[in-house]
């Protein structure tokens, strides 16, 4: 009887026991974190190759036809193909408060003032380290990841 008291009272592996439950937690939080830093490292990375695009743009002006240059320009430092980046142009013609859309090289008839723009999005899929459907619908577990710049040109 003296032993199981004794026994009851010996705190000395308690702590390995709390660590014993506790490292499963910390360990998930640690890959967790080190995932989205993957992530979002992978997101900064097309976000500044899509301003390579705009960069370009700046120093050299805009031309429509001149959408394979942008691709390039963006496709080299994000490390994807050129099939992986849009360029989109447009022209907002603003009459009054209304805004209306049309193609970049059209003009805007009646327009007070008229303003064209560039986008360029570059793709990429992404893969984490826990294939993690968060959805609960879909059975794919890559996320395209989507970096966006624009410039106005005119």
């Amino acid at each position: 009887m003296h032993a199981v008291r004794l026994l009851r009272r010996d705190e000395r592996g308690s702590s390995v026991i709390e660590m014993a439950l506790a490292a499963p937690i910390l360990a998930a939080l640690l890959v967790g974190m080190v995932d989205l830093s993957r992530a979002y490292s992978a997101k900064l990375q097309l976000e500044q190759a899509a301003q390579r695009s705009i960069e370009y743009i700046q120093r050299n002006g805009f031309t429509p036809g001149n959408e394979d240059a942008l691709k390039s320009e963006a496709a080299t430092p994000a490390g994807v193909a050129t099939s992986a980046v849009t360029v989109t142009t447009w022209a907002e013609c603003r009459t009054g408060t209304t805004v209306t859309t049309a193609g970049f090289t059209d003009s805007c008839s009646g327009a007070d003032s008229y303003a064209r723009y560039v986008s360029v999005d570059v793709q990429k899929s992404h893969t984490p380290f826990f294939r993690v459907s968060w959805d609960l619908k879909s059975s794919s577990t890559n996320y395209v990841l989507h970096g966006k710049a624009a410039i106005r040109v005119q």
